[in-house]
């Protein structure tokens, strides 16, 4: 698989019926920051291609794409009731997603290719903002030198962030929220931001990585913090608990 391919955080495995279901689910990619799925669920179409009798090898080209893509998911519960069907549609900005064939012995990409790109990527990083939660509006307190943000330009103190990828903030705690700020470095964050008195309507993207670009891989990352309305302590710079080698979160200075 080419290194720049990325997923959405699905492990599927073809079933006995030749229809791919979910396997594994990755908390910090975005089928898991959305929750759009459970396990065991079918993926019926993979942007519109019905998979029924589809090879898992097929599948999984459909599944993967060039890192910031959408992809289209149908998706169906087990037991066929049609309540359970729903269509959502993630951004890839993950390790290529695997697919596995019915007996679990062959599979595409090879687990060396993902677990390559996935020591790559195994650092998360947020686009260098702090932000202060004033009464549930996740606001822009401050902007670090160097960092994605403001290298961007796009973002100004006191924006008010309303969706992160598509998800709506409003009664998002500030946890779920730092986690849906926080990917791999060179993943995208779409963010959905209110600006001004005359509440302007803003849509910026923003490659989350180091706070400083020129850095070499697994320097520091670009945390976006999390603050209170009546302190200036962190109270969520959250990193993936599965690397044991990325650095302790950080308030951003």
């Amino acid at each position: 698989v080419k290194v720049e391919e990325s997923g959405v955080g699905f492990t599927l495995q073809m079933g006995a019926d030749g229809i791919p279901r979910v396997r594994e689910i990755s908390e910090q990619a975005p089928a898991g920051r959305n929750g759009c799925a459970v396990l065991g669920e079918k993926v019926v179409a993979i942007n519109d291609v019905p998979t029924l009798a589809l090879s898992y090898f097929k599948c999984a080209q459909l599944l993967n794409g060039p890192m910031g893509t959408t992809v289209t998911l149908d998706l169906a519960s087990d037991d066929g009731d049609e309540a359970g069907q729903q269509r959502v549609s993630l951004r890839r900005t993950w390790v290529p997603d695997v697919v596995w064939d019915p007996t679990g012995e062959a599979c595409w990409p090879r687990p060396d290719a993902v677990d390559e790109g996935r020591s790559k990527k195994q650092s998360l990083h947020g686009v260098g903002i702090t932000f202060i939660d004033k009464n549930g509006a996740m606001t822009v307190k401050r902007i670090a030198d160097g960092g994605p943000a403001a290298l961007a330009g796009s973002v100004r103190v006191g924006d008010v962030i309303k969706t992160v990828d598509g998800v709506e903030i409003e009664g998002k705690s500030k946890q779920k929220f730092a986690r849906l700020m926080l990917g791999p470095s060179g993943s995208i964050a779409q963010l959905g931001i209110e600006r001004g008195p005359a509440s302007e309507q803003h849509l910026v993207q923003l490659a989350r990585g180091p706070a400083d670009p020129s850095a070499p891989p697994g320097a520091t990352p670009s945390f976006s913090n999390v603050l209170s309305e009546s302190s200036s302590d962190s109270l969520s710079s959250i990193h993936s608990s599965s690397s044991s080698s990325s650095p302790s979160p950080h308030s951003t200075p």
